[in-house]
């Protein structure tokens, strides 16, 4: 329940971004031993996308966040990034990310939660805006996951890393 003179928080813009390259489970299933279909029925992932090597998460943020920045006409004085891959530890990937979209006198912080992690960014953001710290935030739900698990992980049904193509 809101109590009076707490400024209620709205999304103004959503903005997406997708890596092009798609890995569905039959490129996965064989090396680990499964059937496409028994991933599905564990994971309920047919497909997903993934990031080559070289991209960073703060790429992916930034095509987001440049596409929600586009669709909003609110200006932002916080950017809270949600990750768990961050491009390095300190620091985060949220300062960057910021700079990169022109908002460089804006704060800017990571949030690592994991699956949790954009929802505890908007509710991040929330608390920023009620604490009249920001008047609009930008909330960047980011990862490269991919890029960090080993061929030979069973959780390589989720994050995919499919086996890299041998080049002679």
């Amino acid at each position: 329940m809101r109590s009076q003179g707490v400024p209620a928080s709205v999304l103004a813009g959503v903005g997406s971004w997708l890596p092009p390259r798609r890995v569905a489970n039959e490129e996965l299933a064989e090396p680990l031993g499964r059937s496409p279909e028994w991933m599905f029925q564990r994971c309920g992932i047919r497909a997903r996308h993934v990031v080559d090597p070289g991209t960073s998460t703060g790429d992916l943020a930034v095509a987001a966040g440049r596409e929600a920045l586009d669709r909003s006409a609110t200006a932002v004085s916080a950017v809270v990034v949600a990750t768990s891959s961050p491009d390095r530890p300190c620091p985060g990937t949220a300062p960057h990310v910021a700079t990169r979209l022109g908002l460089s006198g804006a704060a800017a912080l990571d949030v690592q939660a994991v699956c949790a992690g954009f929802v505890h960014g908007l509710a991040v953001a929330q608390g920023l805006i009620a604490a009249g710290t920001a008047d609009g935030v930008l909330v960047i739900g980011a990862d490269t996951l991919s890029l960090g698990v080993a061929p030979d992980d069973p959780t390589r049904m989720l994050f995919a890393n499919p086996p890299l193509p041998v080049r002679s």
